[in-house]
């Protein structure tokens, strides 16, 4: 009998481990995969953003904003547009005062003239931004932010 109780604990414990093990890969994996997707969708909707806001920046536009955010700003994605110093021009108003924490980004993104991205604490919620310059003329003239709700 003790046998046996020592047998079937040995077997308990080494399905409970294989299936603690195939769980916790199969969550990791998932998390990745949901963040490349995450990444992707920023990507695409900062290209749209981009292109609809060029313009304006580099006109010094002080106006017309409002029609780029209604079109792709969403409960989930808000969106934020920066001059050329890393100076708010205008942004959603759900997170235009909750801006602090991703400007070293902004101008990262400006200085290297290249897109950068990142996951950062927005407003208390796991937020992805993702930053893309505006140019005109091959300079950069300011920079367009989406934030995700991660």
């Amino acid at each position: 009998m003790r046998f046996l109780i020592r047998l079937l604990g040995a077997l308990w414990l080494a399905t409970l481990i294989v299936s603690a093990a195939f769980a916790w890969y199969e969550v990791t994996e998932e998390r990745t995969r949901l963040a490349e997707d995450l990444q992707r969708r920023a990507a695409l909707a900062a290209d749209a953003v981009r292109e609809a806001s060029e313009r304006l920046v580099a006109r010094g536009a002080r106006t017309g904003y409002e029609r780029v955010f209604t079109r792709f700003s969403r409960p989930d994605r808000t969106i934020a547009i920066y001059d050329a110093f890393g100076s708010v021009i205008d942004a959603t108003a759900s997170v235009k005062p909750l801006l602090g924490p991703i400007t070293p980004l902004v101008t990262d993104a400006v200085q290297r003239n290249a897109p950068t991205r990142g996951f950062f604490k927005v407003g208390g919620r796991r937020t992805l931004v993702y930053v893309v310059p505006l140019q005109q003329d091959d300079r950069v003239v300011g920079a367009a932010v989406v934030l995700f709700d991660a």
